[in-house]
């Protein structure tokens, strides 16, 4: 600030304005008065009257009465810049000159403009009747701080236009965005409705000052806890911080730069980085219109001396460290024809591209800053008079990922800001220029940041520290690169129906420690390329149908150890998948198509789903201590239309059927369930419809039934005889129920008790046809009665009983038998051309036997492996004599016809 004092001649006793007026324009600025705007106060100020100034401090009035001038020195920027304040003697016409940098609080309403520069003429534009703007879902994770340091209709117009963008387009919530304006209000010439007056709302919450700005950050980072309405923020969450006001510079050497406040307070560069040190955000973006914001770049990006809790961040202004921040004259322009311009261009073109929506720019007869006129990319430019050899406007998408990056809206703003040489420049005023500056830090090569968090294309291989990430859209990898997330990362997707998709031949490495994280639901990490876990890593969703995990790569082998799935599903198609060391918690595993290795892995409340091998060489084993328990709503295991299978040494609780097999076990390997225990199933422990199952081994007590046999299956069921291994018991309804064709063709050395054996309630029932069914060497308990509990009564061969106390067993094998278990094994030898014959021979000897009626189910799962000829296989089963005359011989072939 400077003062100077001068002597005017005066022939008068009283120096009039009109006086005053001309000497200012004529004499004392004469020089400049194409330059800059003039204002003359309306009324004289006496002293000690001091001129209050929009920062809160004041200029002293040196005469006991004047008549005080402001000159704008450079009307087209923002403030701080070159001004002086001359004041003229009432009485004599003297005057002093005071070079100052800030206006009066009170300029545009208690000072006339008496001299004005010519701005850029703009036009009324026609309305745009297109299609209209959508708005997004809100958005729980998004928050924002806004700050207008003063009452001036631009900051005013600025921050509206802001709140809205963020609501509008991002899904920020009216609750989430805390704006500091002013003292608390719109001020003089504004509402504190910052969205229109259809719905009335104070949209202006705190006032400019340090002591709010204190509460405010310091609860968002969680030192504090005094204010409920502003929480601490976590690793799922993003922040936007805006300043739009007065700014200087305190030290240009090194890039000092502070806000002006109200009542003469300074935000300095340092303190707002001290503010957002502790903020735990996954990213951060600030963006700045005042003069000088550059220089708060280099503390923001501080990470050693702050020590930041939020390191991906993102950060804009409208100007260098050195540089006044400038307005918008040509689109908008000046508001009610007077000299105030509506925007600042960095606001205007950075969050009109952020927006997708240029604001309202139609004069009717106010600009309406909530709503919008012309879509990016449609802009009439070219209408505009003044702005002359404009290039044709364009939707700055430049990855085509359907969302507005901040360095896209940047990159759109510095080509259309008049000021900026960067594209389109026009000096109207042929001197000023100013440098916007950007800073990216984020890891990503790609830049994939917007105002609702990290979307878009990953097109190079790169590592990713371990930090959070909020993901505000879709991730892709590309064809050929691989993402390596390394340990501690968290990536959470928190909007709905959102994708991380790694393409073809892409790569996602997840090390460990390494979450996903879905708070909201319907989101998806597809994978038709590879995953690979290296380390602990967690799928976490907080809703029920938060996330899936679909891995689709029929081609692909994949590995996942040590694992948590929690509210997850996981959906595969591969080639093969193999899962071990894992946690599920209430969802599942579904899929089929290839083959599934699975142990070591805990279920609770979840479950595995799978059906639809590819051939017949496919297996599913799940083995290996998996427990699976409480879930009342699905069943723990269920296999269809697989033709090898392993479950063994599981534990199977609390579900509705422990095991469901549809149309299984017709493959050359296993088809066993050994040595589990299945119990407390509201429905069955194991169900079995049209299928091949050995049953070795197993504790199944506790179910509403024990083992459910229908659709013609083909079961085997045995325990040891010398100890018990097998037990059947305690069981609701049944032990055992089976259907037509579907009786166990062997039944040995098992325990099978009921120990309250009420009546009706059979150990074991069939409801098909054939009769003399045999079932001896098994061991009944207490209180067995085989009229009550074998039905039906008299059709059962159950004799002699198994001692199982004493556990030696004397039953003696049958020749069908015999001849039955020496296929079975040629065909875990793979001789499967010995295997046909045995099983021909069994039709062909023992036709009335059980084991006849197996042979001619192993007859037509082994036909796949011999000659793959199906059609012999069913003029076989139509023509074969011993086939035809045995009535359940001739249901079994039958049915099996139907399917060569």
């Amino acid at each position: 600030m400077g003062l100077a004092l001068f002597m005017a001649a005066s022939a008068f006793s009283q120096f009039t304005r009109q006086q005053a007026i001309d000497l200012v324009l004529n004499t004392i600025l004469s020089a400049d008065t194409g330059n800059i705007n003039v204002y003359c106060a309306y009324e004289p100020k006496t002293s000690p009257q001091n001129i209050f100034l929009d920062t809160g401090d004041s200029v002293a009035c040196p005469y006991p009465g004047n008549w005080v001038f402001f000159s704008d020195d450079d009307p087209s920027a923002f403030w701080a810049h070159q001004a002086r304040f001359i004041f003229v003697n009432t009485l004599n016409g003297n005057y002093s000159l005071i070079e100052h940098s800030m206006l009066p609080v009170d300029l545009y309403s208690a000072y006339e403009l008496v001299k004005s520069i010519s701005y850029p003429l703009t036009v009324q534009l026609p309305e745009y009747t297109g299609e209209q703007l959508t708005l997004a879902e809100p958005n729980d994770h998004l928050y924002a701080v806004l700050v207008g340091t003063t009452q001036q209709p631009t900051f005013w117009y600025n921050t509206s236009m802001i709140y809205n963008t963020l609501i509008d387009i991002y899904g920020y919530k009216k609750e989430n965005i805390f704006v500091h304006f002013h003292d608390g209000t719109g001020g003089t010439w504004n509402s504190d409705d910052l969205d229109g007056p259809v719905i009335p709302s104070d949209d202006i919450d705190y006032a400019s000052n340090l002591e709010r700005f204190d509460t405010t950050f310091y609860n968002l980072s969680g030192k504090w806890n005094n204010d409920p309405a502003i929480p601490e923020l976590g690793p799922d969450d993003q922040l936007l911080v805006h300043l739009d006001g007065h700014g200087d510079s305190y030290h240009l050497a090194i890039k000092g730069s502070f806000l002006y406040l109200l009542n003469n307070q300074l935000l300095f560069d340092s303190t707002l980085a001290r503010y957002l040190k502790d903020v735990k955000c996954s990213q951060l973006i600030v963006t700045m219109q005042q003069c000088f914001s550059g220089g708060f770049i280099d503390d923001l990006k501080d990470f050693e001396n702050y020590d930041v809790k939020c390191k991906n961040r993102y950060i804009a202004s409208a100007s260098d460290y050195d540089e006044t921040a400038r307005y918008e004259l040509h689109v908008v322009g000046l508001v009610q024809n007077i000299p105030i311009p509506i925007f600042g261009e960095f606001d205007f073109y950075l969050y009109s591209a952020l927006r997708g929506w240029y604001p309202d720019v139609i004069d009717d007869p106010l600009i309406e800053p909530w709503e919008t006129s012309y879509p990016i990319g449609e802009f009439p430019f070219t209408q505009i008079p003044s702005l002359y050899d404009h290039p044709a406007d364009y939707f700055p998408d430049f990855n085509d990922d359907n969302v507005i990056q901040m360095t896209e809206a940047f990159v759109y703003m510095n080509d259309f800001n008049t000021w900026s040489p960067f594209m389109y420049y026009n000096p109207w005023d042929n001197e000023h220029t100013d440098f916007p500056r950007n800073d990216y830090d984020l890891p990503f090569e790609e830049e994939l940041l917007s105002p609702s968090g990290i979307s878009g294309t990953i097109e190079s291989s790169q590592s990713i520290p371990g930090r959070s990430y909020m993901l505000g859209g879709n991730l892709k990898l590309a064809p050929n690169v691989t993402l390596t997330l390394e340990e501690n990362t968290e990536l959470y997707m928190v909007i709905p129906d959102n994708e991380i998709y790694v393409g073809q031949q892409a790569n996602l490495i997840l090390q460990n420690n390494t979450s996903v994280n879905s708070t909201s639901s319907l989101n998806m990490l597809t994978v038709t390329g590879n995953i690979a876990l290296e380390g602990s890593v967690s799928f976490i969703a907080e809703e029920e149908d938060g996330l899936s995990v679909e891995l689709n790569n029929p081609f692909m082998d994949i590995e996942l150890e040590s694992a948590l799935f929690e509210n997850t599903n996981l959906l595969v198609t591969l080639n093969e998948f193999s899962l071990t060391n894992s946690i599920l918690n209430n969802r599942k595993i579904s899929g089929g198509f290839g083959n599934y290795i699975i142990s070591n892995s805990n279920f609770n409340s979840s479950c595995i789903h799978l059906f639809n091998a590819d051939y017949n060489g496919r297996y599913i084993n799940i083995t290996d201590n998996c427990n699976f328990t409480n879930s009342s709503v699905s069943s723990a295991i269920e296999i269809e239309n697989y033709p090898n299978f392993r479950i063994e040494n599981c534990l199977i609780s609390g579900f509705i059927d422990g095991v469901g097999l549809y149309n299984c076990g017709y493959g050359k390997k296993d088809h066993l369930i050994s040595s589990n225990t299945i119990a407390e199933n509201s429905a069955a422990g194991i169900n079995i419809y049209r299928s091949s199952a050995d049953l070795l081994h197993n504790e199944i007590e506790n179910n509403r039934m024990g083992i459910k046999c229908f659709d013609r299956s083909n079961i085997h069921i045995e325990g040891n005889n010398t100890i018990v291994t097998q037990s059947i018991r305690n069981n609701e309804l049944f032990e055992l129920l089976a259907s037509e064709a579907s009786f166990p063709q062997y039944l040995q050395w098992n325990l099978i008790q009921d120990d309250d054996n009420e009546p009706g309630d059979q150990l074991i029932k069939y409801t098909g046809s054939e009769t003399q069914l045999v079932f001896s060497n098994n061991c009944w308990g207490n209180n067995f009665n085989p009229e009550k509990d074998l039905y039906p009564v008299g059709d059962y061969i159950w004799e002699p009983m198994w001692d199982c106390a004493i556990g030696s067993g004397t039953g003696e094998s049958s020749e069908s038998e015999t001849l039955y278990f020496e296929a079975r094994n040629k065909i875990s030898l793979e001789d499967y051309t010995g295997a046909k014959i045995d099983f021909k021979q069994l039709v062909l000897f023992y036709p009335t036997t059980k084991f006849a009626q197996s042979a001619l189910k192993e007859l037509y799962a082994l036909e796949a492996f011999v000659t793959n000829d199906f059609e012999d296989l069913k003029i076989y089963y139509n023509s074969e004599p011993n086939i035809a005359n045995n009535l359940d011989l001739s249901k079994v072939a039958g049915f099996l016809a139907n399917f060569c």
